[in-house]
């Protein structure tokens, strides 16, 4: 019987804090951005999205990086709805996320004098299976 291996690996996801204008379409919890972790994001990202690293097998990874790219039917097909946060991650404030005018990250430490805000993690990266929802399935991956 062949064997099948399965490789897992961390990334960073930028979920929206906030719903931005009609245009965009874009509401809060959608996941923006998946990336390989850096050590740092910009004051524009540390005020709009809530910045989280989670680890998942590579497909489940790659099916949130191609959902970007199948035009109006994937972008924004996945999210983490900011209750769910609050079920997971103990103490996580949902106010205190949407609120765009407070620098409010609680999965990680940051130096507010900093151009950039350097990234020590508090808790480790999150499962991807249950947290992720999936807009057109109506389930969570």
């Amino acid at each position: 019987m062949p064997q099948t291996y399965r490789s897992f690996g961390v990334f960073e996801l930028a979920v929206l804090a906030v719903d931005t204008t009609k245009e965009d379409r874009a509401q809060a919890g959608d996941i923006i951005t998946v990336r390989h972790p850096r050590p740092f994001i910009g004051r524009k990202e540390a005020t709009t999205y809530i910045w989280l690293k989670v680890f998942g097998d590579e497909d489940q990874i790659r099916t949130l990086k191609l959902a970007d790219t199948h035009g109006w039917q994937g972008k924004r097909r996945y999210c983490i709805p900011l209750y769910r946060f609050g079920q997971i991650v103990p103490g996580f404030d949902e106010s205190q996320a949407r609120d765009t005018a407070r620098l409010y990250q609680p999965f990680m430490v940051y130096d507010e004098d900093d151009v950039f805000y350097h990234i020590v993690d508090l808790i480790s990266p999150l499962d991807i299976h249950g947290l992720v929802f999936d807009k057109n399935e109506q389930r969570f991956l």
